[in-house]
């Protein structure tokens, strides 16, 4: 028999039930969201230096081979509610990140028809209705992982061999529709930008590689907390933003 959604709760740690209560009184409070979805990279270490060890498993035919173009990410859409992180000891007042708005919508908030559905996520679901939620998160993180083995043969073929550097070209910003993106700092949101804003705020430093900036002020120290999320209200439901990489300086 398929284990219920208490005896995975448990096994998993206990639910935090005030969470659950906030996000059903008030589904703007800036805690984190239910809707969120984490896509796993390779397996390994893939960050490009020479000693990298990126998708060597008992699986791989040539340990040779293995892209180092290859990153995890957390995926939110207007339904998932806030991301929240915890950043610690900022010396110089810097918090940036990596962001990429140009993927398909998951499922992860599929049949939801408010943010954070009421309050309640996926918690709800049991038995075999959980069963199949899982089996088909791991169905989605496998085509994940080959959708990007395509995109990085595809663009191995494109690649210029009169150069090594290409600082044009990759995703848009703004192909997931019409979005405003909100972020927050302490509990205040600072900036809600549409997606011309948003684009605007790309700071391009090579194919495929766009940095924005969350907060640039020296005199800023200390810990933060940073949140951001797609605006209910304003956004294409469809519409996705994902996060390979959080900086802090």
């Amino acid at each position: 028999a398929l284990p219920s959604a208490e005896e995975v709760a448990k096994a998993r740690g206990t639910v935090n039930a005030t969470a659950l209560r906030i996000l059903a009184e008030d589904p703007d409070a800036i805690v984190p969201g239910l809707g969120l979805e984490v896509l796993w990279g390779l397996p390994g270490v893939c960050d490009g230096t020479t000693h990298g060890w990126c998708d060597k498993s008992t699986t791989t035919d040539c340990l040779y081979s293995g892209a180092q173009d290859n990153r995890g990410m957390i995926c939110f859409n207007p339904l998932s509610g806030w991301v929240v992180f915890d950043v610690k000891e900022v010396k110089h007042g810097f918090i940036g990140a990596r962001m990429e708005s140009w993927h398909k919508s998951g499922d992860l908030t599929k049949g939801w028809n408010e943010v954070n559905n009421g309050g309640k996520g996926n918690y709800a679901k049991e038995g075999l209705e959980r069963h199949l939620l899982q089996k088909e998160k791991q169905e989605r993180d496998a085509m994940y992982l080959e959708e990007m083995s395509h995109r990085i043969e595809e663009d191995m073929l494109l690649e210029d061999p009169s150069t090594a550097r290409r600082l044009g070209g990759g995703q848009s910003c703004g192909a997931s529709g019409d979005y405003i993106f909100e972020f927050a700092i302490n509990g205040k949101i600072v900036a809600s930008w549409d997606k011309d804003a948003f684009c605007s705020h790309y700071t391009r430093t090579g194919y495929n590689l766009d940095l924005i900036k969350f907060m640039d002020d020296e005199k800023m120290t200390g810990d933060f907390e940073l949140a951001m999320r797609m605006s209910p209200t304003h956004s294409n439901k469809q519409g996705t933003m994902c996060i390979t990489h959080l900086y802090w300086g």
